[in-house]
Order: C-alpha cells, then structure tokens, then sequence
C-alpha cells in the first residue's frame, strides 16, 4: 500500500467532514460525532483512512462491475465506523469509560445519531461525495506502481 494513496483517503476523509459540517451548519442541523470540532475532524479522517486500507486490495483486483460494489461497501460503512470511533474517541477524551451507562448509550446513539445525519439531513451532499471518495480511491489502488511506498 502506497503513502499517497493512504493520503488522499486522509484528505478526502477531511474535505468529507468540512462538506457535511458546512451543510449541517447552514441547514441548521447537528452533524456532530462528538462535542469537539478538532475530534470530528480526526474521526473522519481515521475512518476514511482505516476503510481505505481494507478496501484497498478488493479495489486493487476488482473487475469494474465489482469495483462499483466495493464503492457502495465504502459508503455504507463509512458512518457506522465513524460513529463508533467517534464515540470510543469522546469517552476518552472526555475520560468517561467508568460509567457503564453512559458507554453502552454513547455506542449505541453515536452511530445511529451519524448514519441518520449523514444519509437524511446532509445526505444530498454526503452520499455523492462519499461515492466520488471511494471511486478515486478505487481509481487510485488501481494504479500501476512506479516505486514502493510502505
């Protein structure tokens, strides 16, 4: 797997986040994992960058009608992982781990919370930008290499 190709899923994973939070702000809706800016930034650049490098040998050998099924695979477990690091990262943060309720909630409200958002209040902006993410990560693991990254 190739440096770049892990920081292009990075800075998609970001732009991903300023687009829903600009969306969400001006709708008026939440879109927020966690109460912090700074952290829902890192949860969706990780998240991207995480199923980046599970996704990137499928994409690497997949025929283009398969590559279209990996593509909807990306998108669809893209919220559900970053609500659930969302809420790992705010418990930590936060330093909450030692009240059971709470922990059982934050995993069970925090991705429900953002798979809602992210495919009902800003989804005419997250969908197709979550599509374009995972189709140039898709374009881009297929590419020949010209020298090894790590």
């Amino acid at each position: 797997m190739r440096s770049a190709y892990l920081g292009l899923a990075l800075a998609l994973g970001l732009i991903g986040f300023a687009a829903v939070e600009i969306t969400g702000r001006m709708r008026g809706t939440l879109t927020a994992v966690t109460p912090y800016l700074w952290l829902d930034a890192a949860v969706f650049g990780l998240t991207a960058v995480l199923l980046a490098a599970v996704f990137f040998r499928p994409f690497r050998r997949s025929r283009p009608m398969a590559t279209f099924f990996l593509v909807l695979g990306y998108v669809l477990l893209f919220a559900p992982l970053a609500g659930v690091l969302g809420a790992a990262a705010e418990l930590t943060v936060d330093g909450l781990w030692g009240v059971p309720n709470l922990v059982g909630s934050t995993f069970l409200h925090a991705p429900t919370n953002l798979i809602y958002a992210l495919t009902l209040d800003v989804g005419v902006v997250a969908l197709p930008l979550g599509a374009v993410a995972a189709g140039l990560l898709a374009w881009r693991a297929r590419r020949p290499d010209r020298h090894r990254g790590f």
